[in-house]
């Protein structure tokens, strides 16, 4: 919605919704030019992005991957943060934005797709997900990150034929 001015009682006030907040202000003046040029200013002030819609802390993508892992070095085992600091640099190379909050659903979508073009099974992949969940949700808690965007993502299911168990009905096998 575009911003308007208008007269009420004394003084010109401006209206605006820009990005979903609405906003709302007294110019207090009553010269319809000096209202103009202010309504003008405010276009330009709130076009902008403001300091609201980033998060109060925004750590570069190298910082809150180490950061994790050394948080995982002291609270797992040796083995569990290597494969984990393996994923993580898997999805580093891939991915090219520099802060955490400028990583969006459908990058993370696009590295699913590469993993699937380059053979990885859906499981895999479904737990390479589960790694990036979890260091999604230390950045939302460290305030790097104001939303959760791998919660959004749904992992990808395996479509493979389902394999012939033994002992079940199909094979002959004895029935519980």
């Amino acid at each position: 919605m575009p911003s308007t001015l208008r007269k009420r009682d004394k003084y010109y006030h401006y209206d605006s919704n820009t990005r979903n907040d609405r906003i709302r202000l007294s110019l207090r003046t009553s010269n319809y030019k000096v209202a103009l040029r202010e309504k003008k200013r405010l276009d330009e002030l709130y076009a902008k992005p403001g300091p609201w819609e980033r998060p109060r802390y925004s750590a570069p993508v190298n910082k809150a991957i180490d950061s994790h892992l050394r948080w995982l070095d002291v609270t797992k085992s040796k083995e569990w943060a290597n494969r984990q600091r393996q994923i993580l640099e898997k999805f580093l190379h891939h991915n090219v934005k520099t802060y955490m909050h400028e990583i969006t659903a459908a990058d993370i979508e696009d590295y699913i797709i590469l993993q699937l073009r380059l053979g990885l099974r859906p499981n895999t992949i479904k737990k390479e997900l589960h790694v990036l969940k979890v260091l999604w949700d230390r950045a939302l808690r460290d305030g790097w990150v104001d939303k959760d965007i791998v919660a959004t993502i749904k992992a990808p299911r395996d479509t493979s034929p389902q394999k012939i168990r033994p002992f079940t009905k199909d094979t002959g096998g004895p029935e519980k």
